[in-house]
């Protein structure tokens, strides 16, 4: 029952790490899209 009880923390602690990293994830997508859409209305302007 504890190794039981082991394995089921740390699988929780895996999931919270992954849905830390999804959110930065998600968070680096929306600032590269934010310098993309930047970029294209530079370009946009100078044509």
């Amino acid at each position: 029952l504890f190794k039981y009880c082991l394995k089921q923390s740390s699988i929780d602690n895996v999931d919270k790490k992954i849905d830390t990293l999804s959110k930065e994830f998600k968070n680096l997508v929306e600032k590269i899209a934010e310098l993309t859409g930047a970029i294209k209305n530079e370009k946009d302007e100078e044509e």
